[in-house]
């Protein structure tokens, strides 16, 4: 996806609702219904993070030699 002015992403609140336990006395007797909430929140994505890191070739290449740093820097 491409779209440089972002994406807003619609998500259920399922946790909003606090729900009772009822009980029934009798089997397929008449029962106490609820209505949850319809709560929706808004997730925007528009920003994007980076670390810009400085090294020449030849330090680049003498730290390969040593260990894997693209991974150690992406750990980080």
């Amino acid at each position: 996806m491409d779209d440089r002015s972002g994406s807003t992403f619609d998500i259920a609140n399922l946790y909003t609702n606090t729900f009772t336990v009822s009980t029934q006395s009798t089997q397929g007797g008449q029962v106490t219904l609820q209505d949850p909430a319809q709560v929706k929140v808004q997730l925007a994505v528009n920003t994007h993070n980076y670390v810009a890191v400085l090294a020449g070739d030849k330090d680049i290449a003498q730290l390969q030699k040593s260990f894997d740093f693209h991974v150690e820097y992406a750990n980080q």
